[in-house]
């Protein structure tokens, strides 16, 4: 295959022209045919949580408000890839689902046992968090949402009933953020 990198017309474009796809790198090929392929059901699922990504993406570029959100990103996103776009940011969002890394009883304000701290975060906006506390016959002591982030990206859920609290009792943290997704994770907070 004739691969030209320094060619002055071509270097510059990259993508579909009719039935043919010009890659960044120079390659110039035709649209491969993925009619008769068999896709595993993981494949298909991914494929599908694409589409609705990408209709998200749609959605978010037609909404000034939500459009708004995401420009302000917009401008360190552009200094890692330069053709990058409030759309691809809104797919990049759908795509990546918040993580929370770790939650405990918070020992500094009030002795351990008052609240709980969580370590949650997104590649934009912060998450919305909610904890719900356990007990270990399975019984929901309490559930309620965080407040606001500190500075170091901690949320701190303040115990309303702290004398409910018993060892073996499981934090289960919920983090949700502007596209929808959702993490839970579960863990043992106290004794």
């Amino acid at each position: 295959m004739a691969r030209s990198n320094y060619n002055m017309i071509t270097r510059t474009y990259s993508g579909k022209l009719g039935n043919i796809v010009m890659q960044d790198d120079g390659v110039i090929r035709s649209i491969p045919d993925l009619s008769e392929t068999i896709r595993s059901e993981k494949q298909k699922q991914h494929l599908l949580r694409f589409e609705r990504a990408k209709e998200y993406g749609r959605q978010t570029v037609a909404d000034p408000q939500q459009s708004a959100g995401y420009a302000v990103y917009l401008k360190r996103w552009k200094k890692k890839k330069k053709n990058i776009g409030i759309y691809q940011l809104a797919i990049m969002d759908f795509m990546n689902p918040p993580s929370i890394r770790e939650a405990g009883p918070d020992s500094k304000i009030g002795g351990a046992g008052n609240s709980v701290i969580i370590s949650a975060r997104d590649r934009f906006r912060m998450p919305r968090v909610s904890v719900t506390l356990v007990a270990p016959d399975g019984r929901i002591l309490e559930e309620g949402e965080t407040g606001d982030p500190d500075y170091c990206g901690q949320y701190k859920y303040v115990i309303k009933e702290s004398s409910l609290l018993q060892p073996g009792t499981i934090c289960r943290v919920r983090a949700t953020d502007i596209p929808g997704n959702v993490t839970e994770k579960e863990f043992a907070c106290f004794g």
